[in-house]
């Protein structure tokens, strides 16, 4: 289990396909369940809201649809790996209570345990995708919602006040 936590030097992994990438992810927790011998998978949260954690509310919030991929990748791993996955995952969420009266060196919690049904529709095409865009010979155009586009289209701008002339190699002439 340390090892499949340890997504920097190991964690889960898998080939995709007949490349040489290789996925990998380190999950929070694997629990199994005694009955069927299915792996679960389990990935603690924490925040600090106001009042209880409804768990249709957590799954639903905009700001989770990362959370809900997350959970996803790890159960394609692990089916990819050959383990019999659970079709029910857990969110264990820690959620900060915030009308104590007063830290007093203290924080307390309360714990949800929100079930998330994961699914792998569509992972393995946005796999696909991935590995096709690291395989083509042009850059991609910027997303407007990528920070790193953001930072990197900011920082040429810096470096080449005059513009970047489009016959050449972008990413020779930002770096260089």
């Amino acid at each position: 289990m340390d090892n499949w936590r340890d997504s920097l030097r190991r964690g889960l992994m898998l080939r995709h396909k007949d490349t040489s990438i290789i996925l990998t992810g380190g999950v929070d927790d694997i629990w199994q369940d005694t009955r069927t011998k299915q792996l679960i998978v389990v990935d603690y949260k924490s925040q600090a809201k106001n009042g209880r954690v409804d768990k249709q509310d957590y799954l639903d919030d905009p700001y989770h649809e990362g959370y809900k991929l997350q959970m996803n990748f790890y159960a394609y791993l692990l089916k990819g790996m050959g383990f019999d996955v659970h079709p029910t995952s857990y969110f264990l969420v820690c959620n900060a209570k915030r009308d104590d009266d007063g830290f007093h060196k203290t924080m307390n919690f309360d714990e949800y345990l929100v079930p998330y049904n994961w699914t792998t529709a569509g992972l393995e095409e946005q796999l696909d995708e991935m590995v096709a865009l690291m395989n083509q010979h042009e850059i991609p155009e910027p997303n407007e919602c990528c920070k790193n586009c953001a930072y990197s289209e900011q920082y040429a701008k810096v470096v080449h006040p005059e513009g970047i002339n489009k016959g050449k190699i972008f990413q020779r002439s930002l770096f260089s």
